[in-house]
């Protein structure tokens, strides 16, 4: 009897033992886990605000051509004149200003399958970083355009682009200049980049 009961008592020892062990086991693993999703919570967090500094302080890449309806604009030049247009002929007189002249070629090109008609496409003001507008001046300096210059003709599907020129009086102080482009069939504008030379 006494074996038999020294056999009990030693068996519920063991599986008491085995039993704390197990919730001793099963505790420390919950814990291992607990702080280890915390630690990898926290590496995540860092490594994305790392990753959205530098996207906040890039500034977006310009933009030198877009398409609106049937209608591929795309900036050829942006040309710093300097504070004078110089007269070509002898009857013509230089045009002076107490800011900058800046000539903008944009050209268009018809991506659709039917042509377009005149006056379908053009350009509309320069705009700066601070918002300001400065309004085309070709009306003024006409005679120091290319000629012929094809603003707004009628464009052939997949012809090659038709050059727009003209000449914008714009502010010194001026920067971050870009310009509107027009498409007068959907009414739909948008800003291209110029990078002024």
């Amino acid at each position: 009897m006494n074996k038999k009961r020294f056999f009990i008592v030693n068996a519920s020892s063991g599986i008491s033992m085995i039993l704390v062990i197990l919730i001793v086991s099963v505790l420390l693993l919950t814990a291992i886990g607990y702080f280890s999703f915390k630690l990898i919570q926290s590496k995540k967090s860092q490594t994305g605000e790392n990753q959205n500094t530098p996207t906040e302080t890039t500034p977006p890449k310009p933009v030198y051509e877009t398409q609106i309806g049937d209608i591929k604009f795309k900036v050829v030049s942006a040309i710093n004149l300097g504070n004078t247009i110089a007269a070509t002929q002898g009857w013509q007189q230089d045009i002076t200003t107490t800011e900058k002249f800046i000539q903008v070629s944009v050209g268009a090109q018809n991506k659709g399958k039917i042509a377009t008609r005149q006056g379908s496409w053009g350009f509309g003001n320069i705009i700066d970083s601070e918002e300001r507008q400065f309004v085309d001046v070709s009306d003024g300096v006409y005679y120091f355009l290319p000629q012929p210059n094809l603003c707004g003709a009628p464009l052939q599907p997949e012809f090659d682009q038709t050059l727009c020129v003209r000449i914008y009086e714009v502010s010194k102080k001026s920067k971050g200049l870009k310009i509107e482009v027009i498409n007068t069939i959907t009414g739909q504008g948008d800003v291209l980049d110029l990078n002024v030379q």
